[in-house]
């Protein structure tokens, strides 16, 4: 099982995998990635340079709030391919 242990929690990749998938498909997005670390939690997207925050937030805390993956923060960001 694809799971490690970051501040007491334990983080499933499978389920970040899920998340930024279908933040990827929800944006209409080509591409998405995503790097880690104790806290936080970075998801690139590209295309999302052309959506102002208020849209970025519409489309993604109903995503954090049903796939939460227990990280303290989350940052969405561009993706410059």
């Amino acid at each position: 099982m694809d799971e490690s242990k970051q501040n007491g929690l334990e983080i499933n990749e499978n389920d970040i995998e899920l998340l930024v998938d279908t933040l990827r498909q929800l944006f209409g997005a080509e591409k998405a990635r995503y790097t880690m670390n104790e806290t936080m939690l970075i998801i690139e997207i590209s295309g999302l340079a052309t959506l102002s925050e208020n849209e970025i937030s519409e489309i993604a805390e109903p995503v954090f709030e049903e796939l939460d993956p227990g990280f303290e923060e989350i940052m969405l960001l561009n993706w410059e391919i």
